[in-house]
């Protein structure tokens, strides 16, 4: 028998058509070929991260991430660090993605109040529609009388926004946030299957057709990778790890959140797991 350099050795088998070859891997070669193939993301860096999380979801996890991250560049220990910092804050340690929960009441639907942003005053509240249109907010908001219409809620909020039609084409409600980025809007969606389809387009995943899609661990995954791509993350996050660095990426998630210091937090854990430089 002739050993190849490779640790294989080509048979010739009978039964077998003779236009075909059987081979045989060495056992050593084989469990180091595996030990190398995209073994970006572990299960045990994860029990970390979501600690309270099913042990079945934190795996499908690992075996999406580490299929598609070289797809999508986002294989590097700085991209990982960054993006799992995000992913933490926005699913919390259960992994929780379900749809965006729009059960507001009638007041909190009304409720503003005034932030600092870039030294400007900024009127902050659920949705301008219903700050604008309080008799609205009465009408399909939660009170005493009735539960909360959420479709509506969704219809009226983000019409005519985000890439989204008028509250007629139901967008609101189709593309209202999911996944591991909550992606809202049909615009997003869009940006994020035009990622999808360029590199990971046998993935069978289709979040405009199938919008619900995004509630699986692999369309959240997929829909936010393609999220990260199409906003340019990938850019943003190679340029360090400090403090500043994770704002930067946060300001492109979401400019106006409160939880700026708890995704710093979030990638002070990171950034020690895949040993991130500054």
């Amino acid at each position: 028998k002739q050993r190849a350099s490779n640790l294989e050795i080509a048979l010739e088998v009978g039964q077998f058509s003779t236009s075909k070859e059987a081979y045989y891997f060495h056992p050593l070669g084989l469990v180091g070929w595996l030990a190398t193939k995209n073994n970006y993301i572990t299960l045990e860096q994860l029990n970390i991260l979501f600690p309270s999380a099913d042990i079945n979801k934190k795996q499908e996890i690992v075996e999406v991430y580490n299929e598609y991250c070289e797809m999508f560049n986002m294989h590097t220990p700085r991209v990982i660090a960054h993006f799992f910092a995000q992913i933490m804050e926005e699913v919390g340690p259960k992994i929780s993605y379900k749809n965006e929960s729009l059960n507001y009441s009638s007041e909190h639907l009304k409720r503003t109040k005034t932030i600092i942003v870039g030294g400007k005053k900024l009127t902050k509240g659920p949705f301008l529609y219903f700050r604008n249109n309080p008799s609205e907010a009465d009408k399909y908001g939660r009170n005493a009388n009735h539960h909360a219409d959420q479709r509506m809620i969704a219809n009226l909020a983000y019409a005519n926004r985000n890439g989204n039609g008028d509250v007629d084409s139901n967008d609101g409600w189709n593309f209202r946030g999911k996944g591991f980025i909550q992606l809202t809007g049909r615009g997003n969606y869009l940006s994020a299957q035009k990622e999808i389809d360029k590199y990971a387009g046998s993935s069978g995943i289709d979040i405009i057709n199938e919008p619900e899609s995004i509630l699986t661990i692999k369309g959240a995954m997929l829909s936010s990778m393609g999220y990260w791509i199409s906003h340019g993350l990938n850019t943003v996050a190679e340029k360090g790890c400090s403090d500043t660095d994770v704002n930067n990426v946060t300001n492109v998630i979401n400019s106006y959140t409160d939880s700026k210091e708890e995704r710093r937090h979030n990638f002070s854990i990171t950034k020690r797991i895949w040993k991130c430089e500054e």
